[in-house]
């Protein structure tokens, strides 16, 4: 179990293109995020997720398993995937570890 690093599933973004949220696509009848978490988390004791309150708000039921772990966009002046990494950074301040480990969805 590695406890320096912090594994982050960077989830939040809008999916414009594909009319449909991403991050709850599935493969294989399971939800992408979710195998990524089952993967890290055999490395990992606490595997994170960032993404949009409104995302929860839409599936509560798929993501209340993992409500500890949910780091929620600031309202930043930065868009995309650095709006989640730096919301994470904040989150974790001021005790933040060596590094961020981020898997886009």
């Amino acid at each position: 179990m590695n406890t320096n690093l912090i594994p982050i599933i960077l989830m939040g973004g809008f999916s414009t293109r594909m009319k449909q949220d991403k991050a709850f696509l599935k493969y294989d009848n399971e939800y992408w995020f979710k195998i990524i978490y089952q993967k890290l988390k055999v490395y990992f004791e606490d595997v994170y997720f960032s993404l949009r309150k409104e995302q929860y708000e839409n599936n509560p039921s798929i993501l209340s398993p993992f409500s500890k772990n949910l780091i929620f966009d600031h309202d930043l002046s930065v868009s995309g995937p650095l709006k989640g990494m730096f919301s994470c950074y904040l989150y974790f301040l001021p005790n933040t570890k060596d590094f961020f480990l981020s898997l886009r969805t």
